[in-house]
């Protein structure tokens, strides 16, 4: 099975591009698209780190669950570098154990980082979301946007569903 990870920044436009994606190939046999919210976890109030975790965890089994499968491509909203970005170093270790492991289980991986648009559209987009932006948002994105660049270096970068679809090297 091969596994396309799409990693970015909040509002770079992950989810438009799986969702064009999705809609795109439709009914397409041994293509399956996790996206972002492929898990829930109801009434969690345990905290983020132990959310992420928890949804880290469910991600793996949902992959190897779709490894025992008649999927052949799996594209995801997000995977492991997500929860390093947004919860520091104190996932980085899982994150190394969770590739390891899916690579043993015969997964090929490719994290193809989306790059994140202009700041001023980057912005639109956020204040799209909630309606609003307040300058503390502000430095928490240019947080944020320093460690995708830091960590994504040695990634694919794209910034279109069609350099997407040439990656993947997708067609049917």
């Amino acid at each position: 099975m091969k596994l396309f990870i799409i990693e970015g920044c909040h509002a770079s436009g992950k989810t438009t591009l799986i969702n064009k994606f999705k809609e795109n190939n439709k009914g397409v046999k041994g293509v399956k698209v996790l996206d972002e919210n492929f898990y829930t976890i109801d009434n969690f109030e345990c905290g983020t780190q132990l959310h992420q975790f928890q949804w880290l965890m469910n991600w793996v089994n949902k992959l190897k669950e779709l490894n025992k499968t008649k999927v052949d491509v799996v594209i995801s909203d997000r995977g492991p570098l997500s929860s390093i970005i947004y919860n520091g170093d104190k996932f980085k270790h899982i994150a190394d154990e969770i590739f390891k492991y899916l690579i043993k289980e015969g997964i090929e991986i490719k994290t193809i980082y989306l790059k994140s648009p202009e700041k001023e559209e980057h912005l639109k987009r956020i204040i799209q979301r909630s309606g609003t932006l307040v300058e503390k948002e502000l430095k928490y994105l240019d947080e944020i946007l320093e460690l995708y660049t830091i960590n994504c270096k040695n990634f694919i970068s794209i910034s279109s569903y069609e350099e997407l679809i040439d990656i993947m090297n997708f067609k049917h």
